[in-house]
């Protein structure tokens, strides 16, 4: 092979390179800016929350100290922020993100997403009795629709929460 014909088979392998990295890179900003799901459910006797913001403070606190992610990723994204959809980790960004909130009495449920390997959404049970006791419930669904009908199953006793460790 001739030295020139070296140096463009390089040329060509390195912008081959570069865009192959320019759209896993577009891909992967991608997945995690898309808008939150939409999960319509109608719940009797329920209050539903659409943000972060309306949460009271004492039950924000004690998702915040549960929210933890490896290497300092924890936390909770708002409603439609940037988070860590899939396994391309953003440096800074949290692993999940706020889909929706709601109470019922003295029972609260969220749901986010989860991002890793494979994108998922989760649904977290709080009992905040009067006594400030807190009873936890955590449980995984996924299409995000598989959320009304598990939520209101546990919301109307047909189902017992059933405890979970992953957070």
């Amino acid at each position: 092979m001739r030295p020139g014909r070296n140096r463009l088979t390089i040329a060509a392998l390195a912008a081959v390179a570069f865009i192959i990295l320019t759209a896993a890179t577009l891909w992967a900003v991608n997945a995690y800016a898309r808008r939150s799901p939409t999960v319509a459910c109608r719940f009797g006797g329920v209050t539903l929350y659409s943000s972060l913001d309306r949460l009271p403070e004492p039950l924000v606190t004690y998702l915040a100290g549960k929210l933890v992610g490896p290497a300092g990723r924890g936390g909770l994204a708002p409603r439609d922020g940037y988070f860590n959809a899939t396994d391309v980790v953003m440096s800074g960004l949290p692993m999940r993100r706020f889909i929706s909130a709601g109470r019922a009495g003295d029972r609260w449920f969220l749901w986010y997403e989860h991002g890793g390997l494979a994108l998922h959404a989760h649904l977290i049970v709080i009992d905040l009795a009067p006594t400030a006791t807190v009873a936890v419930a955590n449980m995984t669904a996924w299409p995000p629709a598989r959320l009304c009908a598990l939520t209101g199953d546990i919301l109307s006793g047909r189902v017992a929460a059933v405890l979970g460790e992953e957070w």
